[in-house]
């Protein structure tokens, strides 16, 4: 059974309108801003920082929920306690994902997003990744 990712223990929410065109978010997807609110990609093409975390679906249009910082939790995650995750690229992550391999593609952007506290859960902070881990 696949789990949905929730949202936990959010900081700072910021309500906002989500950009782009036909795309549909969920909770765990981290945007950025580029003529609106979009999906963060690390992707050298494509590059949005990583500036929000998205508390609710919507889709391109909605008004919806943002958080500054949260932990995600995700039962089918492979998180590694104690390691980095860093912002998406494309074929790794994807577009407003993370993963755990650091982009090395020339140009990509290296932007370390969060911090994993156990196999299931990750701090997501893209403004202090290496903040400490006090909101679990």
């Amino acid at each position: 059974m696949a789990y949905d990712v929730t949202v936990e223990n959010a900081e700072i929410p910021v309500q906002i309108t989500l950009g782009g065109t036909a795309i549909s978010y969920k909770p765990g997807d981290l945007i950025g801003y580029s003529s609106g609110w979009v999906m963060a990609l690390a992707t050298v093409t494509t590059i949005v920082d990583a500036q929000l975390i998205v508390g609710q679906k919507g889709v391109s249009g909605d008004v919806i929920t943002c958080w500054r910082r949260a932990v995600l939790w995700d039962r089918d995650a492979p998180y590694t306690a104690g390691s980095k995750y860093w912002l998406g690229e494309t074929g790794n992550g994807g577009a407003g994902g993370i993963t755990a391999t650091k982009p090395t593609t020339t140009g990509d952007r290296e932007q370390c997003v969060g911090i994993a506290v156990s196999t299931e859960r990750v701090i997501v902070d893209p403004h202090d990744p290496s903040a400490t881990p006090d909101i679990v």
